[in-house]
């Protein structure tokens, strides 16, 4: 069955996906908003050739920004292998 998680649960949860990561990375949300935490783990895994990452965001199809913020969108656009939608 389902879990639900919330709080400092689901930031540990989504901390250890990315840093377990190793081949492949899908980020799911309607709403995205990094914190620097998540920003560094995400950072130590730059330089990987061989993960490639997915980023899949948006509830405001007509503003985008209301969904991601600029900085986190180029935070984004530094890693080689991603794909944003």
């Amino acid at each position: 069955m389902g879990k639900f998680i919330y709080g400092t649960e689901l930031n540990n949860e989504i901390t250890n996906i990315i840093k377990n990561s190793e081949n492949q990375l899908v980020i799911i949300s309607p709403y995205i908003k990094l914190h620097s935490r998540l920003k560094d783990e995400l950072n130590s895994k730059q330089n990987k050739e061989k993960l490639k990452i997915k980023v899949l965001f948006g509830k405001n199809e007509g503003d985008a920004s209301k969904s991601l913020t600029m900085d986190d969108l180029n935070f984004f656009r530094e890693f080689p292998n991603i794909i944003i939608n």
